[in-house]
């Protein structure tokens, strides 16, 4: 942060983003993604110049379904893998979500107390109510009355879209959801 401040002053210092920059930057930033030194703004693990600022948001939701007692390492290794895949960074993730069901789920719990993620639990009717296209499941119909639970609770507790849809693997299912996100340098007067 202090090699990008000083070189601010000095010159045009190059952002790229996940997201559309505004038209209009502050003095000092350029779009661009080539340089010695810059900023990159997104949920991505990657650092596009040799000394690169990252400023990771925090938008990303995970919506989290898991069979009865499944252990926390189950959730972490396909949160881990399913992360490294999509290239995305840890530090962007803003919550957890799932179904009412789970509110007492030991490794569920684990998972998200031990690094700090908030966790949001909804009824099947408040999932059910949720607008858009998901994975059906007859099997997760029949267990917790709604057709779908990783896919619906990353989206609500979100309030955006889905980003990646269910993926299962040892007993848990995760999907993931981003809030829409854009920088923005304006100052309230």
């Amino acid at each position: 942060a202090k090699a990008v401040s000083a070189a601010i002053l000095e010159g045009d210092v190059p952002i790229c983003a996940d997201c559309p920059l505004p038209e209009t930057l502050p003095a000092g930033l350029v779009k661009g993604e080539e340089g010695e030194l810059g900023i990159y703004v997104g949920t991505h693990a990657r650092r596009p110049f040799r000394q690169t600022l990252v400023l990771t948001p925090k938008v990303l939701t995970l919506g989290l379904g898991c069979r009865k007692n499944t252990p926390e390492e189950a959730i972490e290794a396909l949160v881990s893998r399913v992360l490294a895949e999509k290239g995305l960074s840890r530090a962007a993730i803003r919550g957890a979500a799932s179904i009412d069901l789970k509110a007492r789920e030991p490794g569920l719990l684990a998972f998200c107390g031990h690094r700090g993620i908030p966790v949001k639990f909804y009824s099947a009717g408040e999932l059910k109510a949720v607008p858009g296209q998901f994975t059906p499941s007859a099997f997760v119909a029949g267990v917790t009355g709604v057709d779908n639970v990783c896919e619906r609770s990353a989206v609500k507790a979100s309030g955006g879209t889905l980003l990646l849809p269910k993926t299962a693997s040892g007993g848990v299912t995760l999907a993931l959801a981003v809030r829409p996100f854009a920088p923005d340098w304006r100052t309230e007067q």
